[in-house]
């Protein structure tokens, strides 16, 4: 899934807890502007991970960070979904 819609906070927590659910294990739950206040908080608070830049990726820490990728100005968070557990 990736979202990319209102950028106030309250709606991304919105979003994030509607479209996250929507996401089967394994899969992956993404969006842009991350470098935005709002969006990087609401994001941290709801996966309640740290971010880890994606040339830092590895099979074994997939499900442990929050996977940034940062083309200037743009940074876009990527999550995969865990296999157990709520996301």
């Amino acid at each position: 899934v990736a979202i990319d819609a209102n950028h106030d906070k309250l709606f991304v927590q919105q979003d994030l807890q509607y479209w996250t659910s929507k996401v089967r294990p394994g899969g992956i739950v993404c969006g842009d502007d991350f470098q935005m206040a709002p969006v990087r908080e609401a994001v941290l608070e709801h996966f309640d991970m740290h971010p880890m830049p994606v040339e830092n990726f590895s099979e074994e820490a997939k499900f442990d960070f929050i996977w940034t990728i940062t083309t200037n100005p743009v940074t876009t968070f990527c999550v995969f979904r865990k296999e157990v557990g709520p996301a």
